[in-house]
């Protein structure tokens, strides 16, 4: 477990997976999902899975990344 809380640096969230890939990610919108960021308290890459209608679901995850790695 990390020793600090996992929150994404401002301006660095992007879709991760289909259509919206690379792109800035609108945590509303479920089309979205899932999306990576860096951790605002390590800069490694985190992901959050997915939406539901009262906005995200779960927690952000440490993915083991660091940025510029591959998936």
């Amino acid at each position: 477990m990390p020793d600090h809380e996992i929150v994404p640096q401002p301006g660095t969230i992007y879709s991760a997976e289909g259509r919206n890939t690379g792109l800035p990610a609108d945590l509303r919108r479920l089309h979205h999902y899932p999306v990576e960021a860096l951790c605002a308290g390590c800069g490694e890459v985190i992901r959050l899975e997915r939406y539901v209608r009262i906005g995200p679901e779960g927690e952000w995850q440490h993915t083991g990344r660091k940025p510029g790695e591959p998936r």
